[in-house]
This record gives C-alpha cells, sequence and structure tokens, in this order.
C-alpha cells in the first residue's frame, strides 16, 4: 500500500482559467507551464493505493475517483490538470495517462 495525497486546483485561485482542466501540452504550446504553481492547487483528499506498479496504482487512483467517491473527498471526479503525490513525486492527470511533472506541493495544507 502506498499513500498518496491529490490536489486540485482552487475555484477561486488567480490564474487558473487557463490551466484548469488543460494538457500539458497545451500548458506547453501556449506557454503557460510557469502559471502550474503551487498556489493554484488546494488540497482534497489522502488515502492509500495498492498496485504492481506506479502507473497501475495511478490508474486505479483515477478510477476511484470516477464513481461514488470516498468518504471524506471534497473534491470533483479527477480530471486533467489534478495532481497526485505520491513517494515524493507528483504526477499531473493528462488527456491520457500520467505524467511526473517538477511541482512541490508541501506547502499545500490540508
Amino acid at each position: 500500500m502506498k499513500k498518496f495525497r491529490l490536489y486540485q486546483i482552487k475555484r477561486d485561485a488567480k490564474g487558473s482559467h487557463d490551466i484548469k482542466f488543460s494538457s500539458l501540452e497545451f500548458l506547453k504550446k501556449h506557454k503557460l507551464m510557469k502559471k502550474l504553481t503551487p498556489d493554484l492547487y488546494g488540497f482534497v483528499y489522502e488515502g492509500t493505493t495498492a498496485g504492481e506498479d506506479t502507473d497501475e496504482m495511478l490508474e486505479d487512483i483515477f478510477m476511484r475517483f470516477q464513481g461514488m467517491k470516498p468518504e471524506g473527498f471534497n473534491g470533483h471526479s479527477v480530471s486533467t490538470s489534478d495532481v497526485v503525490v505520491m513517494d515524493g513525486k507528483t504526477y499531473y492527470c493528462d488527456d491520457f495517462g500520467w505524467k511526473e511533472i517538477d511541482l512541490d506541493l508541501s506547502s499545500v495544507g490540508q
């Protein structure tokens, strides 16, 4: 079992309009990667996941938040632009799958 933390872009975050629900390709193409900062994100859930590898664990997290949501979850279905922190690495939910990105969310509280 691995612990993970799920973050989603805050509704009232300044500058979130261009980022929310956008793929990494879109952000790179439109030179918006520098706007992908910790202050855009809010913590929405902490839990555990299991799997053979990181890809399987991330897929488990994605699927878990599509239907009936876990108790204590206060966000929307996991979507493009959401991030998961697991084992000290940050993963961005992209159009298809997850991509590791360099974004430190340790300052974003619960």
